[in-house]
């Protein structure tokens, strides 16, 4: 279960979510449906947002450099936030510490995000929601190792970045998987389509070419 965020007021609460829900019309970071949210939003009086595609949730990102009201209406800055804008819950979704993207699935029940946590690092979760609360997080990071056979090879080199590029439906994410270091000196750079339901990988290509199963 994810952690609620702790309010700090419930008057400064309830005036965010109207500035939030204004914002839904206006505002210039509100993202397309199947668009990214790339995060942390940067600039004085910055609301960072996305609506699920069924209008639903919206994504909210509370950064360092939103504005003071939203800051102090939640204990954690440099986190997602889910609103459930029918029911009127939050859920706090998930915390960083640099920056990367998220973006919704079809069905407004998952999200793919992808964390650049390190300068020689990236990695991606795939959060299944139940509500504005987290029914099962998958690393795939994790499940790539246990999964691809030349995992070993590809994530020997030192800098490695996973990436959730687009959702291609329901069910199934497009991942990139790049980088470089001592086994690839010149870099690399993979595609997949990792299937949620079966757990499954399958190479996309290596250079736009190549197709086939891992």
């Amino acid at each position: 279960m994810t952690k609620l965020p702790r309010i700090r007021s419930s008057r400064i609460f309830l005036i965010s979510i109207l500035c939030f829900m204004f914002n839904l019309a206006s505002s210039e970071c509100l993202a397309a449906n199947g668009e990214l949210l790339k995060f942390p939003a940067m600039g004085e009086g910055t609301v960072h947002q996305l609506l699920s595609p069924d209008a639903h949730y919206l994504l909210i990102d509370v950064s360092h450099y939103d504005t003071d009201a939203n800051i102090k209406a939640f204990e954690t800055t440099g986190a997602l936030y889910l609103l459930d804008l029918e029911k009127s819950k939050v859920g706090q979704i998930y915390t960083y510490n640099r920056h990367g993207s998220a973006c919704w699935s079809p069905k407004s029940d998952a999200l793919a995000i992808s964390d650049y946590d390190g300068s020689d690092h990236a990695a991606c979760y795939i959060y299944l929601l139940d509500g504005v609360n987290t029914k099962r997080r998958i690393v795939i990071e994790d499940e790539f190792r246990k999964k691809v056979k030349e995992s070993a090879k590809l994530l020997a080199n030192h800098h490695f970045y996973f990436e959730a590029v687009e959702w291609l439906d329901d069910r199934t994410v497009k991942i990139r998987l790049y980088g470089h270091g001592e086994v690839n000196p010149s870099g690399f750079n993979y595609f997949y389509k990792y299937d949620v339901e079966k757990n499954k990988f399958t190479l996309l290509s290596k250079d736009d070419n190549d197709e086939g199963e891992v």
